[in-house]
Formats: C-alpha cells, sequence, structure tokens
C-alpha cells in the first residue's frame, strides 16, 4: 500500500491507527492528514461519508 499510493512509513501507520473520521487527504504532491467528524444528521455527513451502507443516491 505504501507504494501504491505513495506514502511514507509514518502516513501509513497514521492510517493504520487513526479513528473514524480521520484520513489523510492527497493534493497534488502533498499529503494532509485531516479530521472531519460531522454529525450524522446532516448533508454534509451523507455527502461525504465512505460508509457504503450509508451512502445515498440523494440528499
Amino acid at each position: 500500500m505504501e507504494r501504491l499510493y505513495g506514502l511514507s512509513k509514518p502516513q501509513l501507520e497514521f492510517l493504520r491507527n487513526t479513528s473514524e473520521g480521520h484520513g489523510i487527504i492527497k493534493m497534488g504532491n502533498r499529503m494532509i492528514p485531516f479530521s472531519n467528524l460531522e454529525l450524522k444528521d446532516t448533508a454534509v455527513y451523507k455527502l461525504i461519508t465512505t460508509k457504503l451502507g450509508e451512502v445515498t443516491a440523494e440528499v
């Protein structure tokens, strides 16, 4: 996975150990860690969730 996504070892460890709502965004050649703890009953959450059971066709 390191080579596939171009992750450093610390970035890979961050992803392996982080909790729900956290991740890494790749922008150009930069990797930016983020925290997005949106409330589940909001339109924004419905747009950004990656949980397959929660993905909706419309908001």
